[in-house]
């Protein structure tokens, strides 16, 4: 199984040289190999403001990036959208009354 970045905003791993399609080998220097989601979730989050790198292959070749982490609400807002419960992306200008359009 393979970690790959799926959708990149306009944000600090963008910014740094990330792409979509990347497949991500490491974080911070653990290895994303065998990791449930919840693992893999805990580690691209912190609690505090911290660097992160990231170790990925792209085509065959080996790249790290190192970027400081930035709150997920503030990467949303500035890509037009906004984090609803802490899980769900939602566009920005949806009226509360229709947000279980967007809901699973």
């Amino acid at each position: 199984m393979q970690v790959m970045v799926g959708g990149i905003e306009d944000g600090p791993g963008s910014r740094a040289g990330v792409h979509y399609g990347d497949v991500v080998i490491s974080v911070n220097g653990l290895s994303v190999a065998g990791k449930t989601p919840a693992e893999l979730e805990a580690m691209f989050s912190s609690l505090k403001q911290s660097t992160m790198w990231l170790q990925i292959d792209r085509l065959g070749t080996t790249k790290v990036f190192e970027f400081p982490l930035a709150k997920a609400n503030e990467i949303a807002r500035r890509n037009g959208r906004r984090l609803l419960g802490g899980e769900h992306v939602v566009p920005l200008g949806v009226a509360d009354r229709d947000l279980h359009c967007f809901l699973p």
